[in-house]
């Protein structure tokens, strides 16, 4: 996946489909050397779709219980 670099920070959008639940480790590779890693801990299904600041529900609806 390609990195972008921004204002003193690497950043990329990486697609979890694929990817088993549970605890991964992502590696960072720069010309075929690994430049660093990280922990990603995947849990559940989908997220909840949010109805914005506060994630409040909207007012027509009652919350669910």
């Amino acid at each position: 996946m390609p990195l972008d670099f921004s204002g003193g920070r690497w950043t990329v959008k990486l697609e979890t489909g694929s990817v088993p639940a549970g605890c991964n480790t992502v590696t960072a590779t720069l010309d075929g050397h690994a430049a660093g890693s990280f922990t990603l801990d995947l849990r559940g299904a989908d997220p909840a779709a949010s109805n914005g600041p506060g994630d409040k529900p909207p007012k027509d609806k009652p919350p669910k219980k």
